[in-house]
Order: C-alpha cells, then sequence, then structure tokens
C-alpha cells in the first residue's frame, strides 16, 4: 500500500490532476496503467476544496473499469488473519497451510535482479528490478518444474524511478494464483528470457504467519502491526489491516496510500513552501514523541504500492516513547467489478426523468451498500447534455463515513465533475439525444473508517 506504492503515492496532498476525457476512455490501457490511473484519481479527490474538477469515470465500460479492483469479502478476509505475512518487498500474503517459502538473497542475472519471492502450493509472487526504459509490462514470464511443468506468470504492479538523470529503473511484480508441483528445482523465466534464474531449495527459507506486537481498532477496522525494525535512523513498522464492515458491505483492501511519498518526495515539498497534512480524507501514518515532534511515513526507495511497511526519521524525534497515529483508514467500493459481470448483475440503477427544460429539484435519497447519498436536482442542459448535483450524507454516530460519490451511466459519454463545499455537479454529454429518462448506473463510493488509530512504540524494546 500499498497500496500500493511508487507511481500512485507521492504526493497525494498536491492539487488537481489534469485527466483527459481521451485517457480516460482509452481501451488501449494496460491493466497496470489503469490502476495507476485509478490510485491517481482516488488521490486527487478531496471533496472539502473548491477548486478540485477531476473527469468522472462514467464514458464507457471500458473507461469506468478503470477504478475497478478485484473486490474481496471483509469477514472471509477477517476469517485468515491468523494466516497472514507481511514479507519485506512483497507486502501481505496469506501462506497456505501455514507454511511457505522466501528468497534469502536477492539473485542478479544479466543486469535484472529478482529481489524477492515467495511460493507455496498455491501462489507464486515475486519483485523484479532492472534498469531499462523498455516497457516489459505484457512480455513472457514463467515459473517452470524440473519436469518441465509451467505456470505463466502475470505483472500485477509497477514502479518506475526516473529521479536520477540519465537513469531509468523499474520494478515489477509477478503472480501466479494456483496449483504449484512441488519440485527440486525451478527456473524463473523474466523479460522474454531475458533472465533466467535457477532456484533450489537452498535458495529459500521457510516463511510463517507474522506475530501481532500492536493493535488499534475503533471496532470496525483494527489496525494490526507485525514488526518494528530499527537501522540507524529510520525505523520501519510493517502493519495490515482487518476489518468487520457489515456483511453486505463489499469493500476493498485499503486503497490510498498512507505515506506521504520518499524521503526524498518530502524534501520537495518542503522545498516549494507546501505542507504535508493528514486528515480523515487523507490520512497519513504518523509518528511522535513526548515533545509533540512530528515525523510523517515515508515510502523506502523503489517501494511498491503493496508494500505495507511505513518508515520514519528518527533524527526528528527525541525520547524512547513514541505514538504510532494515523487518522483513518479509506477503502473504495462499487458496482464496476469487470464487464462480464456488470453485464450478468448490475446491483445499482436509478432511473431519473430528465425535463425537457431546465432544471427539476428531486431531494431522493438513495443507498448503495450501507452508504447514502442525495440527489438534490438534475438538469437538462443540451439535448445531448444533462448535469447532476448530489452530496453524501453521513450519520455521525457511525465509525464510517462517505468521503465522496461518483455517479455515472453507460448512456453517456464521459464527463465532468466539480466539488463544492458540500455538493458535487456532474455534467454528463451523450453522444446520442438524450430522452425523457436516463439510468444513473454505475457508482464508485470512496469511504473512511474513521479512528485515530494510536498505539504506542518503545524504542528500548525494539531489537536490532
Amino acid at each position: 500500500m500499498n497500496s500500493n506504492f511508487n507511481e500512485d503515492e507521492i504526493l497525494t496532498m498536491l492539487n488537481d490532476i489534469e485527466i483527459t476525457e481521451d485517457e480516460l476512455s482509452n481501451e488501449d490501457l494496460t491493466e497496470i496503467e489503469k490502476k495507476k490511473l485509478s490510485k491517481n484519481i482516488l488521490n486527487s479527490v478531496k471533496i472539502k476544496k473548491l477548486k478540485i474538477k477531476k473527469t468522472i469515470i462514467a464514458s464507457s465500460i471500458a473507461g469506468l473499469m478503470i477504478l475497478s479492483v478485484p473486490l474481496v469479502n471483509s469477514n472471509a478476509f477477517a476469517d485468515i488473519t491468523s494466516k497472514l505475512s507481511i514479507i519485506p518487498g512483497i507486502g501481505q500474503v496469506t501462506i497456505d497451510n501455514n507454511k511457505g517459502l522466501v528468497l534469502k538473497n536477492s539473485l542478479e542475472v544479466n543486469s535484472v535482479t529478482l529481489k524477492n519471492l515467495y511460493m507455496d502450493n498455491t501462489k507464486l509472487v515475486a519483485t523484479i528490478h532492472l534498469n531499462s526504459s523498455e516497457d516489459y509490462q505484457c512480455a513472457n514470464y514463467y515459473l517452470k518444474t524440473a519436469d518441465g511443468i509451467t505456470y505463466k506468470l502475470k505483472v500485477t504492479d509497477a514502479s518506475y524511478d526516473e529521479s536520477i538523470p540519465n537513469s531509468f529503473s523499474a520494478t515489477y511484480k509477478l503472480e501466479y494464483n494456483g496449483f504449484i508441483e512441488k519440485s527440486s528445482k525451478y527456473t524463473l523465466g523474466v523479460i522474454n528470457d531475458k533472465a533466467t534464474f535457477s532456484l533450489t531449495n537452498n535458495n529459500f527459507k521457510e516463511a510463517f504467519p507474522s506475530g501481532i506486537l500492536y493493535t488499534a481498532t475503533n471496532g470496525k477496522t483494527t489496525l494490526n502491526i507485525t514488526s518494528v525494525k530499527k537501522d540507524k535512523n529510520i525505523l520501519r513498522v510493517y502493519y495490515y489491516f482487518t476489518d468487520k464492515f457489515n456483511k453486505n458491505t463489499t469493500n476493498q483492501d485499503p486503497s490510498i496510500s498512507f505515506n506521504i511519498g520518499t524521503f526524498k518526495d518530502e524534501e520537495q515539498i518542503n522545498s516549494t513552501k507546501g505542507s504535508i497534512e493528514s486528515s480523515i480524507d487523507n490520512p497519513h501514518f504518523q509518528l511522535s514523541d513526548e515533545f509533540n515532534n512530528v515525523d510523517y511515513g515515508h515510502d523506502d526507495s523503489a517501494q511498491l504500492s503493496y508494500e505495507n511497511v511505513s518508515s520514519f526519521n528518527l533524527d526528528k524525534l527525541k525520547g524512547s516513547k513514541l505514538k504510532l497515529s494515523i487518522p483513518s483508514i479509506t477503502y473504495t467500493t462499487g458496482n464496476i467489478k469487470s464487464l462480464e459481470e456488470f453485464k450478468k448483475n448490475n446491483d445499482f440503477n436509478i432511473s431519473l426523468n430528465v425535463p425537457k427544460s431546465g432544471k427539476t429539484i428531486l431531494n431522493e435519497v438513495h443507498e448503495y451498500k450501507g452508504f447514502k447519498f442525495k440527489i438534490i436536482s438534475i438538469e437538462r442542459l443540451s439535448d445531448k447534455k444533462i448535469s447532476l448535483v448530489y452530496t453524501v450524507l453521513n450519520d455521525e454516530n457511525s465509525k464510517l463515513k462517505t468521503l465522496d460519490v461518483q455517479l455515472g451511466s453507460t448512456s453517456c459519454d464521459g464527463g465532468s465533475s466539480d466539488a463544492t463545499t458540500n455538493n458535487v455537479i456532474s455534467v454528463l454529454p451523450s453522444n446520442n439525444i438524450i430522452g425523457d429518462k436516463i439510468d444513473i448506473d454505475t457508482i464508485n463510493i470512496r469511504f473512511a473508517s474513521v479512528g485515530p488509530f494510536n498505539t504506542n512504540i518503545n524504542l528500548n524494546n525494539i531489537k536490532h
């Protein structure tokens, strides 16, 4: 998160991100590009700021799928907590049968580095690093057993570092999900055989589920700290989240970075006289001491979004008694999971009457998976364009707070959305003439599980 994270985790507090309709409706985008654009959009949404403008995801199913990430059932997620482990360089994994294998040391072949690898008999997750400007997202990646059984791997995340002049580096996350035959030797082929790695038992050590050092909960979400490590002046905190939402609330893993970026990113923020803020709708980990000194969580350089680790500069803090805190945990939910699933079972649709001219006041309250919002009005701007005004509704006593709602229609072609202090004004254009009715059939909701989540850390108890 690790998102995460990285192409999408730096400078989330910066202002407007300019995104064209062409970018959103481009059906040739790779899955990594869609994911990257999705997180950029989500990270740019701050309802309370008047000048935020974002293109809404309503131009087409392909465009809508930019916000799509496979959703998981939160109760099922909680059931497997005891099998979770945080693997450095890999992130959060579920260890099959409470036992797995992890790479002891990184390996290098032909200037390609196999940085990390985890495998058991149900999955493989690996990260590779190379210095090349070529795009290898769609290259051939595979795992082969000694008996010649081959498993095709997919790139599921990527991070690019162009911070060094005249240099380029990329880190790719590779995954395979399914049964893997046990073998005395494995061959990992990457980037169309640019590099092949021969792996035996000597390259691996056993991995076990992580223990939990500290927890903090609001009754809905629990922050679990699995490890705290000190390396000179850097403190690294490894973590994961579990939740107990209503069984009807389909949610994904926390989707937005909880770190401000790398230590270099912070320098850039300070050099431009920017400010680092942490709030319910833009949460960051922070570490404070008894003297009110604070450092915000950072990503290590070249870290990918899925890694569940936050790094802190201890030079900014005094003493050994520290408090780790985060104001909320943010999630997204919506009805677009895949094109096939959308066609088979769309669980969201609001049919609205469109006035022949002018505006109609509606003040209709609607609900999706327990999250309420009010459609205030609908206005015809032309034969092919309408405007919706709507707002989120929150229960002050609930620990789950809706941050923003994005509504769209698959019958329309693109659009734009302006966030005002209390309302969202969405303009939906169509290639066809809009009749007397329109179906609002796509929704994306970003919400927060509100804390604060606090836990005390004593540096004297850390083994280093």
